[in-house]
């Protein structure tokens, strides 16, 4: 069906080679994002649990997003540890957004180990039809 292919092509452009990540911090974590947009938003969903939000750093610049940050380990003096799955340390994802945002509305949330960035899509004035005379040399 229609609905179909158009997923595929809006899913394809964030999995293809040239995608929108930039760059990622070689390190023994890297937390899972997905990134998807609508008509009026794009949004970022990462999974950071055991982390607090002041231990997470967001910025834009030059229609790049970059989410930082550090999930620590902490172990009191009376445990021993026999086994470590979850990952710890630095992360840095940097992300090129697929269009233009409004840099002064992108909003934030932590909730429940997960962060949703909203980035508003810049709206694009249009103004009035003006023909333009071309003239003779």
């Amino acid at each position: 069906p229609k609905e179909t292919l158009l997923a595929r092509e809006r899913v394809g452009r964030y999995l293809s080679p040239e995608s929108l990540e930039i760059s990622s911090q070689e390190g023994p974590w890297r937390p899972p994002m997905d990134m998807f947009e609508t008509d009026e938003n794009i949004y970022l969903y990462a999974e950071l649990a055991g982390m607090e939000e002041k231990e997470i750093s967001i910025e834009i610049r030059d229609n790049c997003l970059n989410v930082t940050g550090e999930r620590r380990f902490s172990a009191r003096e009376d445990e021993t540890y026999t086994r470590v799955e979850r990952a710890y340390g630095a992360f840095r994802r940097s992300f090129r957004l697929p269009v233009s945002v409004d840099e002064e509305n992108v909003h934030a949330e932590f909730r429940l180990g997960v962060l949703k960035i909203t980035l508003p899509k810049l709206k694009l004035k249009r103004g009035k039809k003006r023909v333009i005379p071309v003239e003779k040399e």
